[in-house]
């Protein structure tokens, strides 16, 4: 029987508690309501009901959570998507690319290509991340460093 869990702090609030569960989840496969009520030791009705009482469903929730896990799993360049999707709870990668687009505007591959050309950028023998460094910090009110000859 799985453990029940209540909001650490009484400020915390319901929907923070249930989104903090249904991300804890994504390992363990309990991205149902049911698994998620179960967990907070309530019925599905009550976890419903005080979820609405908070102005939020459990569905905006699973959505937020799949949202933030997907930027932080894209990162680990050794996922591939199909895998991430399954990790997510999308039973199949093409609705985990359709939610992805609504999310960003853009394909799941995309923003990794996108990932991937940034740490290129910063990688420490590039030239072209070095004179953008020095341009990064003239923004941050230091000395602004002249560009060097790649960078133009």
């Amino acid at each position: 029987m799985p453990t029940k869990l209540r909001p650490s702090t009484a400020e915390e609030g319901l929907a923070p508690f249930v989104q903090r569960l249904i991300s804890a989840s994504f390992d363990g496969g309990m991205q149902t309501i049911a698994g998620t009520a179960m967990a907070a030791g309530m019925s599905v009705r009550s976890l419903q009901r005080h979820l609405a009482d908070a102005g939020v469903t459990y569905s905006q929730l699973l959505e937020a959570a799949r949202r933030d896990a997907a930027f932080r799993l894209m990162e680990d360049r050794r996922l591939s998507l199909s895998e991430i999707a399954s990790v997510l709870g999308y039973s199949d990668p093409a609705h985990f690319t359709r939610a992805f687009i609504r999310w960003t505007g853009q394909t799941p591959r995309s923003h990794c290509a996108c990932l991937k050309a940034e740490a290129a950028r910063q990688d420490i023998g590039d030239p072209k991340s070095a004179g953008l460094r020095q341009r990064r910090q003239g923004r941050d009110g230091d000395e602004i460093a002249e560009p060097k000859a790649g960078d133009r």
